[in-house]
This record gives structure tokens, C-alpha cells and sequence, in this order.
């Protein structure tokens, strides 16, 4: 249900969520790629998890903001809140806890419903020194296929203490946001489901608001959702 990862994280993100191999079985490639064979893999597996979004930050930990299914695991609608997890050496991985539910959303900003809480991403702002966790969730209950916003919480810290502050007026009700950084600092969100995907620009001086309308993105072949961008050689 999300994204595609740089080749670094895909082993272990992909671990977190279906481990289809015995470490045994995999033992003989991870020695010939030179992966410590005592690194967990999946290294989640005392909760239900998916939808990992991962960045390294100024810190040089790498972090993961996964979303989080209640119990009993019935679906995808009881996915209800967001984990964040930790590592500064790919084996031994912290467990920073909850950092936001459906109810905290609903509570303090009148809309939302429970569960629906969908694959999110993170950004750093340097200028602010801010995190900005981006986040799917519906209006309501009732129609929430239809209903979909972009919520955005913010923290001076990576784990802990994010704030929801609304969401993002403009975007198109679809799933799955991710937010890019390009070189000059300016921020672009995307998202998209259902075969469609939406991008545009955040203000510089404010990443809750829109800089401009929200595009239709083409060009792309079997699009489904998940978008995640990444620059390479100035492409």
C-alpha cells in the first residue's frame, strides 16, 4: 500500500511489513552483500505496521514513521494511529512509541473519524527548525472515501510532541502524501490514489498552506498510489 524506497532502505522497510523468507534462508545473500546477518529483519514484530515512511535527519539516525493497526487487525480501516521508530546503526532500532491517533485529530480539530489514518510522511524545515508530519484522513465516517485531507502536525523534535495544525486546503481528497525538498529549499506535496496523481507547491514560509494549485501529474504508466520522489543527477 506505500511507497518505494531508496535501494539502501528496501531491504529492511520491505521487512517490516511481509517477511516471506527464514533469516536461515536468507543468510547465504546477506553475507555475499556484506549485511550483518544479526540485523532483524523485520525488525517490527510486536505490533501490526505498514506504510513506512523513512528519512535520515541532521542527528545521523535514521528514522521511520510507520502507520498502525488496532487489534483485532481486520483491515485497513482500523489502521488509527502512527509509530516512530529509530536506528543510528541498522541493528538495534528504538521504539520512540505513538506520536499521533484519529482521536487526537478529531478532538482538537473537528473533523476525522476513527481509524483511516494512512501512509504518512515527515519533512524538516531548517529554517524554523520544525518537522512537519503530513498525514491521509477523512472528513467523516460516512463518506470517507470521498473525504479525504492532508493533515499537518508539527514538532521541534522527530519522535515526539507533534501538534496537529489542520490540514492542507487545496489538495485533492486523495491518499498518501509526500512532501519533497528540492535543493533550493523549496517544498513540493504530492498525492494520489485510484490511478490519479496530484502535485504542487508549499509556501516557503508556511508548509500547512499551499503556494498555487495543486496539477494533475501525467506522464506516468500503472500509476496506483504511494508517490514518492526522489532527485537524482538533477532529474
Amino acid at each position: 500500500m506505500k511507497k518505494h524506497f531508496y535501494p539502501i532502505f528496501a531491504l529492511f522497510l520491505v521487512g517490516a511489513m511481509f517477511s516471506c523468507q527464514s533469516p536461515k534462508s536468507n543468510s547465504a545473500k546477506e553475507e555475499a552483500a556484506g549485511i550483518d546477518s544479526m540485523a532483524p529483519n523485520p525488525f517490527i514484530t510486536h505490533m501490526y505496521t505498514a506504510d513506512p515512511s523513512a528519512h535520515v535527519w541532521a542527528d545521523g539516525r535514521l528514522y521511520v514513521y510507520a502507520s498502525h493497526d488496532m487489534e483485532p487487525a481486520l483491515g485497513c480501516d482500523r489502521m488509527d494511529r502512527y509509530h516512530v521508530f529509530s536506528t543510528e546503526d541498522m541493528v538495534n532500532w528504538t521504539d520512540h512509541g505513538e506520536i499521533m491517533n484519529a482521536a487526537t485529530v478529531r478532538k482538537h480539530n473537528g473533523w476525522g473519524c476513527d481509524g483511516f489514518m494512512w501512509a504518512p510522511d515527515c519533512a524538516y524545515n531548517p529554517e524554523n527548525q520544525t518537522y512537519y508530519f503530513y498525514f491521509p484522513h477523512p472528513a467523516n465516517a460516512a463518506n470517507w472515501n470521498s473525504t479525504w485531507r492532508v493533515g499537518v502536525a508539527t514538532s521541534k523534535y522527530p519522535n515526539k510532541e507533534f501538534r496537529v495544525r489542520g490540514y492542507i486546503e487545496g489538495m485533492p481528497p486523495e491518499i498518501d502524501p509526500c512532501v519533497f525538498i528540492d535543493e533550493d529549499g523549496q517544498p513540493y506535496i504530492y498525492n494520489g490514489g485510484g490511478g490519479k496523481c496530484y502535485g504542487g507547491k508549499l509556501r516557503k514560509d508556511d508548509w500547512t498552506k499551499l503556494d498555487g494549485e495543486v496539477k494533475l501529474m501525467t506522464g506516468s504508466s500503472d500509476f496506483h498510489e504511494a508517490t514518492w520522489i526522489h532527485k537524482y543527477n538533477g532529474k
